[in-house]
């Protein structure tokens, strides 16, 4: 019969009263699980400057077909 679980205030009482239940050595310890980390200090400027370049990369490519089609006409 397992003991009956009792609320403790004092972690000394659990050891006078030897309620204390011992880990089984030879279950596999489960890692506790992982939070997503926020993003550190230097990704989010590399994002915004990615963002940046891609919107200067892309207006250049528009300008330079913008610039074709009205020399083309």
């Amino acid at each position: 019969m397992a003991p009956r679980w009792v609320p403790y205030d004092n972690y000394r009482d659990l050891i006078e009263d030897d309620i204390i239940i011992q880990p089984d050595d030879d279950l596999p310890v489960q890692p506790a699980p992982t939070i997503a980390s926020p993003p550190t200090d230097w990704s989010v400027p590399i994002v915004i400057l990615l963002i940046f370049f891609v919107m200067i990369l892309a207006k250049i490519l528009v300008d330079e077909r913008v610039s074709m089609t009205i020399k083309a006409i």
